[in-house]
């Protein structure tokens, strides 16, 4: 179901792709990039790697791989922080920042996704 998209209970699309991306997400990094801040730097460089302007990127567009998770990495900059080294600080960053408090997602089933992934 990862790239089948819903609405959501507030009328918004729900999650799409790998990375899970929700509209709210994907609308907060193309309001960053069109602001002209620390984001905008990355959209010649991605535009080089795949071919494609992310400024022109529709929700929709996310059902491929590489842009679903090229935004869910863009997501991730909106803290100053860099990404941990260890899984179970990458866990504690995704839920902090990417899953919330409110979201269903636990630092411990990230750590088990990830460790059985690399099985």
């Amino acid at each position: 179901g990862a790239y089948d998209m819903s609405t959501g209970l507030t009328g918004q699309k729900g999650s799409l792709g790998i990375a899970q991306i929700d509209e709210i997400a994907f609308d907060e990094v193309q309001r960053r990039i069109a602001a002209g801040n620390r984001m905008e730097k990355w959209v010649e460089p991605i535009k080089a790697a795949t071919g494609t302007d992310i400024r022109e990127v529709e929700y929709e567009d996310l059902t491929r791989d590489d842009i679903n998770l090229i935004f869910a990495r863009l997501y991730f900059m909106v803290s100053p922080r860099s990404i941990p080294k260890t899984v179970e600080g990458r866990a504690k960053l995704w839920k902090e920042i990417y899953n919330t408090s409110a979201g269903k997602g636990t630092v411990e089933r990230y750590i088990d996704v990830v460790s059985e992934s690399t099985r």
